[in-house]
């Protein structure tokens, strides 16, 4: 054993304790300062960007842009990709209220999954694969390299599952009220370079003035593909969400590559 590598075992039992009480400092110092703030516990408030961790929740795999103003974390889990495939998927719901405690509205919420390892994934998981859409932009993607933005109609937290009624169980306890269909925006792109994002932007209509969706009854919804442009104020608020999605589209790039993406803005009809 080198006591170069281990230079403590040359200390003092009076030096021993000097030493450690530094450490604690530092430790305490870091986690202060925000070095140590990807260990992110459920109902944790984050802005600016949310830290992905690996499967192992040692490190951080991935940084992805949130939009400006405070957001807290409702769900973090892992899972394998699809069909089998190795590569391991981390599942993660925000969401962000208007109002005061005890009497608040959701305003909007995101879910992220990203691949968190090294390791491949099946071709089962193909997220640009849905239809029908109010909007679409493959950005000139095809076949195994894909990127794509949609924008369509969706439930929300109707899901029989138990994230989702812990979801639930969270807000209903909190008096939050909150909508069970809303307008997505969907960030995907998988592929090229071995990474895999999705990020779903939950818009409520009814929070800016408009119906919202009717999902479970598509053809009545007024914002059907076919439908939602015969009155202005739907497509302008549909044209404006995706003219957003595009304009964010590139932050969520870097976060792909695994690189510091810039600062979000939020969405403004």
């Amino acid at each position: 054993m080198s006591l170069f590598l281990f230079p403590a075992l040359l200390l003092t039992s009076f030096q021993e304790e000097n030493q450690m009480k530094k450490s604690v400092a530092l430790l305490l110092i870091a986690a202060s300062s925000g070095f140590m703030a990807h260990a992110q516990t459920i109902g944790s408030v984050v802005s600016g960007s949310l830290e992905m961790m690996d499967t192992s929740n040692s490190s951080v795999y991935a940084k992805v842009p949130l939009p400006e103003g405070s957001w807290e974390l409702f769900d973090s889990a892992t899972r394998t990709s699809n069909g089998g495939g190795r590569g391991e998927l981390r599942d993660v719901r925000l969401m962000q209220f208007s109002g005061e405690p005890g009497s608040q509205k959701l305003l909007h919420a995101i879910e992220i999954t990203m691949k968190v390892n090294s390791l491949k994934l099946n071709w089962l998981d193909e997220p640009c694969k849905v239809d029908p859409v109010l909007a679409k932009n493959d950005f000139g993607t095809s076949m195994f390299k894909q990127k794509c933005l949609t924008l369509r109609s969706e439930l929300f937290l109707q899901n029989n599952n138990k994230t989702t009624l812990k979801a639930l169980e969270m807000l209903a306890g909190r008096k939050v009220t909150h909508d069970y269909n809303a307008l997505v925006l969907t960030y995907s792109r998988y592929g090229d370079f071995g990474q895999f994002l999705v990020v779903r932007e939950y818009f409520f209509p009814s929070a800016y003035g408009l119906e919202n969706p009717k999902v479970a009854i598509a053809n009545d919804s007024p914002w059907h593909p076919v439908r939602f442009a015969e009155v202005p104020q739907r497509k302008a608020f549909a044209d404006a969400v995706f003219a957003y999605g595009e304009k964010t589209a590139p932050a969520f790039d870097l976060a792909y590559m695994r690189k510091d993406p810039p600062a979000v803005p939020a969405f403004k009809p």
